[in-house]
């Protein structure tokens, strides 16, 4: 029997995280307020483990928007 194709998975995860602003009402921002978020550094691609925890995450993302996101407003 011939050897099966195996796909290897990936261990990290690419998602690009959008880091919205108070003021902004909707989920999904519109590419001029896109652009914006852009220019302010409120959108990052980051990488993470497939089994990372939530805790880890968080880490993450505090490390990657240090000067916009604290502890106490990482859940919003």
């Amino acid at each position: 029997m011939p050897p099966r194709d195996v796909t290897k998975r990936s261990r990290t995860l690419q998602r690009k995280f959008v880091l919205l602003r108070f003021c902004d009402s909707l989920k999904v921002p519109r590419p001029n307020i896109q652009h914006t978020l852009e220019s302010i550094g409120h959108i990052k691609d980051i990488s993470f483990l497939n089994d990372a925890t939530t805790a880890q995450i968080q880490d993450t993302l505090l490390h990657s928007f240090p000067n916009h996101l604290t502890r106490e407003n990482i859940s919003r």
